[in-house]
Order: structure tokens, then C-alpha cells, then sequence
């Protein structure tokens, strides 16, 4: 007669998954890797090899942990965290860039609308020398509007 031995199974291992997002505007653009978790690891321990002059955010199991966080947050076996380059608007300007993009916009709106009513209001021209009145009118509130535009939101 022969002897059944128990089944000896290892057990599984216990994995932390991490998602590296290189460009934000490119998801496609990232690097995913599965660590082995340590329970004595922070959050700033599995991040320590990436490179200290980017701004990154992080975030685990969709949670989002603020940088002084990184060092006190503990991990789970499973965990999924996510690392994304943070995008700033270049050139230091703020919000100043989204004023100047709007302010652009309604220079455009206004040289749009406002060329053929100035065109118009000239008294004596012909329907063609209407039509060409507007081209020089909205040609003229355009370069004029962006250069104070420019002017007004400079850094």
C-alpha cells in the first residue's frame, strides 16, 4: 500500500503593483512593474529611485497622498500605486496664461463682430467698399487687441 503525502503549497506571493506615468497627456507613455512587498517599506521607501527634480504625484489604490505623506503611508500586499509626472503650465505665468488665452479669444469674438458694425457705420461706401472697410477693420482690432492683450498679462 502506498502512502498519499499531504500536498505542501508555497504560498503566494505578496506584490505591490506600480504604474509610472511618464508624460500625463500620454497615457501610452508608462512603465508597470510588480514589486515584491516588504511590510517594514513606506510609500517613500518603493519611490526612492525616481529622480528628484520632477514633480510627481502619487497616488495609491486611486487615492491621491500628498508628498509629506509619502514617508508615514504603509502598503498592503495588492496595493496599486500610480506615479505621474505633475504638468505645470510653463514659463511660470499661472493663471496669467489662462487670462491671456481668454482675453485673445475675446479680441477675436470683437474684431469679428465689431469690423463689419464700424464698417458699416461709415457713411457713403458701396457694398465692396463695405466688405473691404471690414477686412481693414478686423485686420486692424486684431494685431492692436493681442499687442495689448500682450501688454496687459506680460510676467
Amino acid at each position: 500500500m502506498t502512502a498519499t503525502l499531504p500536498a505542501i503549497t508555497a504560498p503566494a506571493p505578496q506584490l505591490v503593483h506600480a504604474t509610472i506615468v511618464y508624460n500625463p497627456f500620454d497615457p501610452s507613455d508608462r512603465n508597470t512593474i510588480v514589486i515584491d512587498h516588504d511590510p517594514g517599506k513606506a510609500l517613500a521607501d518603493y519611490l526612492g529611485d525616481l529622480p528628484a527634480d520632477v514633480d510627481w504625484s502619487v497616488g495609491v489604490n486611486g487615492a491621491l497622498v500628498d508628498p509629506e505623506q509619502w514617508s508615514a503611508t504603509t502598503l498592503s500586499p495588492d496595493d496599486f500605486i500610480t506615479v505621474a509626472v505633475r504638468p505645470h503650465g510653463g514659463q511660470g505665468g499661472g493663471g496669467k496664461t489662462v487670462l491671456r488665452l481668454v482675453a485673445m479669444i475675446a479680441v477675436m469674438v470683437v474684431a469679428w463682430y465689431a469690423a463689419p458694425a464700424l464698417a458699416g457705420a461709415i457713411p457713403g461706401l458701396s457694398a465692396a467698399g463695405v466688405s473691404a472697410a471690414t477686412g481693414i477693420i478686423g485686420a486692424t482690432i486684431a494685431p492692436i487687441g493681442s499687442f495689448r492683450v500682450n501688454q496687459e498679462t506680460a510676467p
